[in-house]
């Protein structure tokens, strides 16, 4: 059994690696028709790993067959997710698990088996509602987050520099002080390399709002790390948020004067809400996003 468990984790690992491509272009793979056989992000080939390593626990410990293979092990990847739907695991994470094991296997998700409709207010991640931590009485925004671990106040400039630049936490981790570019005119712009990004691919952040406070510390930073620490606590994706909604009403123009075509109309439980398509544009990709659909559905609100 012990050998098992190696020798299939160990084609596991070697599979997954055979497909990573970092750094190659996601988008010309795309246009030729080969972007299913690659991994272009280092942090989605991690992601990968750990999901398919999950799963050959879950087949060694269910069905023991001593002489397993990665391609013997597919007949049990859709019990797999079924047993998962059966136990609660939400419809976000079984999606994630599907797209590992299809990567693995060189199929598409839906070759494998279907899965429940994900649904907008299912999400937790910085969407719960405001409430006071009665241990300490301070105001906790989002309740998920270590309640009153984490202090605004205390934090204040990584904070004012997560809702001016709506970077990542790894972003964040990695940002050095001579990525900062100050244009003629006074703007601001963080150049963020491939290896920094999800999905691998540069792009160039407008800094909003208090820029005073981000060029403050990225100059004192220089070619080191803006920032030694950023906290666990600290809820990145609610700033990634708010930083969002500013770009979109930076680039927004009244909706009724556009023509339908420019419009971006919700569906599901968003039904009725419209957004200006190329203002949501400019948010998606200040925040390293290809869809305009994922602005809608987790950040605009």
């Amino acid at each position: 059994m012990g050998k098992l468990k190696k020798n299939l984790r160990y084609e596991i690992q070697k599979t997954l690696q055979a497909k990573r491509k970092i750094g190659e272009s996601k988008h010309s793979a795309k246009k030729n028709g080969t972007m299913q056989d690659g991994i272009y992000s280092y942090n989605t080939a991690i992601m990968y790993n750990r999901e398919c390593q999950k799963f050959a626990d879950y087949c060694i410990k269910q069905h023991g067959n001593s002489q397993i293979s990665v391609a013997e092990s597919r007949q049990y990847a859709s019990d797999y997710l079924q047993e998962g739907i059966k136990n609660g695991v939400s419809p976000y994470t079984l999606q994630m698990q599907r797209s590992a094991l299809a990567k693995l296997y060189g199929c598409t998700g839906n070759d494998i088996c279907d899965l429940p409709a994900r649904h907008r207010a299912e999400i937790t991640r910085s969407r719960n509602h405001t409430i006071v931590s009665p241990q300490t009485g301070k105001i906790i925004k989002n309740p998920s987050v270590r309640a009153g671990h984490f202090s605004e106040k205390n934090n204040a400039e990584i904070v004012a520099f997560c809702r001016s630049t709506g970077l990542r936490r790894s972003e964040l981790e990695s940002l050095t002080g001579d990525q900062l570019e100050i244009t003629e005119d006074g703007a601001a712009y963080i150049h963020l390399d491939g290896y920094q990004c999800k999905g691998g691919r540069p792009r160039v952040v407008p800094v909003i709002g208090d820029i005073s406070n981000a060029i403050t510390l990225c100059k004192n930073a220089g070619r080191d790390k803006v920032f030694d620490h950023v906290p666990q606590a600290m809820d990145v994706h609610s700033y990634r948020s708010e930083y969002a909604v500013s770009v979109y009403n930076q680039y927004a123009r009244p909706l009724d004067e556009l023509e339908r075509k420019e419009k971006y109309y919700c569906r599901a439980e968003l039904k009725g809400v419209v957004y200006d398509r190329s203002a949501m544009l400019e948010a998606s990709k200040a925040l390293g996003h290809n869809r305009i659909s994922i602005i809608a559905e987790h950040y605009l609100r």
